[in-house]
């Protein structure tokens, strides 16, 4: 385990403890640091001796992000940073530059990351199968039941998105899952509130990703998370601005960063988050007020008009914490002079000689060349020249001597150095070839042995690792002074074992399978990302994360979840002019038999459509990616007919009937079923009491491909659809017909707010098929300027290109241009007289779905109105 030595406090043993300047002691002084033992570390000593600040940092949400221009502003002037304390967003700023990113690299993360995606509850898109997308991603609302009880949630989210960004974020800086914060740089604290108890919790060890995480755990917004016994929530509740943690870590000046947000007025109270922002706001006025009261400086940025959810404006939010910071440099170096000249505030004395003895392998000229001499000379001034010995990493000891002579003093330098090294060993290699891995490092055999130099190798090695995903890499190093060996130690984070937490009613099996390691197996950063969201891409859980427990050799990997009470009811609606207004609710079983099979009975009630089905699905058939669905079901549609584009009343359709669509799935790319069905479908033609009746039976092989990154207005990613089907009517073997569809439509973000959008569709048929099997041309989703399925036939092709421009963070603008036609009958089809048609639209994208309206014109002057409220399902 990697550790850091730190320089203890400088022992001076003065015996008169006042001099008189050019006078000199009547009796020895000795001035000793103390390290911690140089052959069980190999370590270099961090004094932390350069002047600096300690940071008290706020919350803020979104306004919390002003650290980064305080901390851009600070590095700027060459102003050290030697402490934060920092709370929710603070806290995460504040731990990311500890862990070594610069103020720069923050704020690239901060505009790259999604906000409105990261704090949401929907698992990655990418990260869910075919068979996951669909029906869950559509609905409004879930009411989760516990036996007949309802689930009250105890937030809006379980912040699983933002967990993994934080844990993504540390492990690529090289931070392990458990240390001590105190070996950070800067040092950091992450304050918390426990839920249990209302006291202050403050973090110095442990994962910091979680740590972090655990600040930003606003109640109602963020679920707590649970930590040894605690719950674990925002410390602003208790602490706005830890100041006197700084205090207490002897760091002068405290500059305490005040992003916290003022009183909203009544205009800006519009939701639950708003009203507990608000209580929480008045709760912690008074201690905040204590809490600056204590700091030596405090940085407030003018955050007038930013709000703690606004994540559109970080450029303003960085801004602003930058000019503010900026306005402070000058009493800052004030404050850090006057401390400066405090320090210096030593006796003073003459000296006549000095000089450095007990070395065995360095020459004496090496440190004399460093060490800063004077005639007049002070404890502090030799202290600084025994830091600057140290610092060359040569040393295992140092202290001086100042002796008393007739008129002046002598300074004896007493310094140690480290023997040489006779032989360098790596060991516990198996990923890297040995000899890559020595190319890294700069000790070597016949050199005295250099505390800095072995530092830097033991960083390059890591870093070798890390930047090839094995984040968990340790590698310590041990100097055997029998026979003069340095050994480099390397632990490749290899996995003794795999355990599970948190699962009551999930088979071990069913979380294993999509765990991709093994006991012996090397622990590789993106196959574990991978894992956790594939693992909460099932729905199954609240939360689910991976834990790294260091073992004396190797890891033990532990998966936590926690579990979601699994019988819920979802529904959801939607509105068109064409079918006006549908709902669906199902009665959903989840997880039934631990292996996470799904049962749910699903109703629509709409005005034109009607259906009761019966679900059984799949994802994963135990460990393999086999998938299947088996439903059965009934269903009434009433279906617009429309002749030379007036609406000329409906098709009465009812059907019943089972199919059986078992597959494979291929991960990140889609799905192919096997097809088998049988139906009976009535149906009657406006203005009839006829009715035509049909006993379908089909097999046939579907495909399907979705990887766009949402499920309404994607800016990324294709979608494609095919399907072969070999059909008849049971009664009549005449009526065999092959139908076969293949659609693609991919999003191609042109810049930063415009997407381009083609899509092309082609369908044919052996023969001529059923009215309900026939395909249709018309509708928002086919052809603009006719009405949905205004024309209906056996063959068809059908192409569209589309623009769309996002303005703002929700609302769109779209053009589009369609092309193509449908046809009964082979010999009628002709590319040259293809119908085009076009339209214009706007979008918005919304908490019940997306809301589009459109108008749509053809090249023969027919044209419509198009309005959908909602998913279409």
């Amino acid at each position: 385990m990697r550790e850091i030595a730190r320089l203890l406090p400088i022992l001076l043993l003065v015996r008169a403890s006042s001099l008189p300047a050019s006078d000199f002691p009547s009796e020895k002084i000795i001035i000793r640091p103390h390290l911690s033992p140089l052959e069980t570390t190999l370590s270099q000593a961090d004094y932390g001796a350069e002047p600096g600040v300690g940071l008290a940092v706020s919350g803020g949400g979104a306004r919390g992000l002003a650290l980064i221009g305080v901390l851009k502003a600070l590095n700027h002037e060459g102003i050290k940073v030697n402490f934060i304390s920092g709370v929710s967003m603070g806290g995460i700023v504040g731990g990311l530059y500890a862990c070594g990113y610069s103020p720069e690299e923050i704020e690239d993360i901060a505009y790259r990351v999604n906000w409105g995606e990261i704090l949401s509850q929907s698992p990655l898109r990418k990260s869910l199968l075919t068979t996951q997308k669909g029906q869950s991603e559509k609905s409004l609302f879930a009411i989760r039941f516990q036996g007949w009880k309802p689930v009250i949630p105890i937030a809006m989210t379980s912040a699983q998105k933002l967990n993994q960004l934080l844990e993504s974020l540390t492990s690529r800086a090289g931070i392990r899952p458990n240390i001590s914060f105190d070996y950070l740089n800067p040092p950091i604290r992450i304050v918390c509130t426990d839920l249990l108890t209302g006291s202050r919790v403050v973090l110095s060890s442990g994962n910091l990703g979680e740590a972090m995480r655990a600040s930003m755990a606003i109640p109602v917004a963020f679920t707590p998370v649970e930590m040894n016994g605690k719950l674990l929530v925002d410390g602003g509740l208790v602490d706005p601005i830890p100041t006197d943690i700084v205090k207490e870590a002897g760091v002068y000046p405290v500059v305490a960063v005040n992003m916290t947000s003022e009183l909203r007025p009544a205009s800006r109270i519009g939701d639950i988050v708003d009203i507990a922002d608000q209580t929480t706001t008045i709760m912690t006025m008074d201690r905040k007020l204590e809490s600056l009261a204590q700091a030596d400086l405090v940085i407030t940025p003018d955050l007038t008009g930013l709000t703690n959810t606004d994540f559109s404006r970080i450029d303003s939010l960085i801004k602003v914490g930058e000019a503010a910071a900026k306005a402070s440099i000058p009493a800052i170096k004030m404050m850090l002079e006057a401390k400066s000249r405090k320090d210096g505030e030593t006796p003073e004395f003459e000296v006549a000689r000095s000089e450095i003895c007990d070395l065995s392998n360095m020459p004496r000229t090496f440190f004399a060349s460093r060490f800063r001499q004077s005639g007049t000379m002070t404890p502090s001034s030799i202290e600084d020249n025994l830091k600057r010995a140290f610092e060359s990493g040569y040393l295992s000891e140092a202290w001086a001597e100042v002796l008393p002579e007739t008129s002046a003093c002598s300074i004896v330098y007493h310094l140690k150095d480290n023997p040489r090294v006779d032989a360098v060993k790596l060991e516990g290699i198996t990923l890297f070839e040995n000899s890559e891995l020595y190319g890294l490092v700069e000790m070597r055999a016949g050199m005295v042995l250099n505390t800095r130099t072995i530092a830097e190798d033991r960083k390059r090695i890591e870093d070798l690792y890390i930047r090839s995903g094995f984040s968990l890499v340790r590698v310590a190093t041990v100097f055997d002074q029998a026979d003069g060996t340095l050994h480099f130690q390397v632990d490749e984070g290899r996995i003794n074992d795999i355990s599970i937490e948190g699962a009551k009613r999930t088979r071990r099996w069913a979380i294993l399978r999509h765990i991709p390691f093994k006991s012996g197996d090397i622990f590789v950063r993106e196959k574990g990302a991978r894992a956790i969201d594939d693992l909460y891409g099932t729905g199954l859980f609240e939360t689910a994360k991976l834990i790294a427990l260091p073992e004396s050799s190797g890891i033990k990997l532990a998966v936590k979840v926690v579990e979601k009470p699994y019988n819920y009811v979802r529904g959801g609606a939607r509105f068109d002019l064409e079918y006006k207004s549908m709902a669906f609710v199902d009665l959903v079983a989840d997880n039934v038999l631990g292996g996470g099979q799904e049962i749910y009975l699903s109703t629509v009630i709409g005005e034109k459509k009607r259906s009761l089905a019966l679900h059984v699905q799949s994802d994963r058939l135990f460990k393999t990616l086999f998938t299947n669905l088996a439903s059965i079901d009934y269903t009434e549609l009433k279906r617009n007919q429309y002749i030379n584009h007036e609406y000329f009343g409906y098709y009465k359709l009812k059907s019943h009937g089972a199919e059986l669509t078992p597959g494979r799935q291929i991960p990140q790319l889609g799905t192919i079923y096997l097809l088998g069905l049988i139906r009976h479908i009535e149906w009657s033609e406006p203005g009839q009491a006829d009715r035509r009746a049909f006993n379908k039976l089909a097999l046939g092989v579907r495909s399907v491909v979705d990887t766009r990154d949402a499920i309404s207005f994607p800016e990324t990613g294709k979608y494609h659809y095919f399907e072969l089907q070999f059909a008849s009517d049971t009664r009549d073997e005449k009526t065999a017909y092959t139908r076969v569809v293949t659609s693609i439509e991919a999003h191609y973000r042109l810049t930063k707010r415009l997407n381009f959008h083609p899509r092309l569709l082609a369908g044919a048929s052996s023969s001529i098929m059923p009215y309900f099997d026939e395909f249709s041309l018309g509708g928002l989703g086919s052809f603009l300027g006719l009405h949905k399925d205004e024309f209906l036939g056996d063959k068809t092709i059908q192409g569209a290109i589309e623009l769309r421009n996002k303005i703002g963070d929700r609302f769109y603008i779209m053009a589009r241009y369609n092309i193509g036609d449908i046809w009964s009958k082979l010999e009628s089809m002709k590319f040259s007289q293809l119908r085009h048609g076009g339209g214009i639209g706007m979008g918005l994208r919304t908490p019940v779905g997306p809301i589009q309206g459109w108008y749509g014109r053809t090249d023969k002057g027919l044209d419509a109105f198009y309005l959908e409220i909602g998913y279409d399902w």
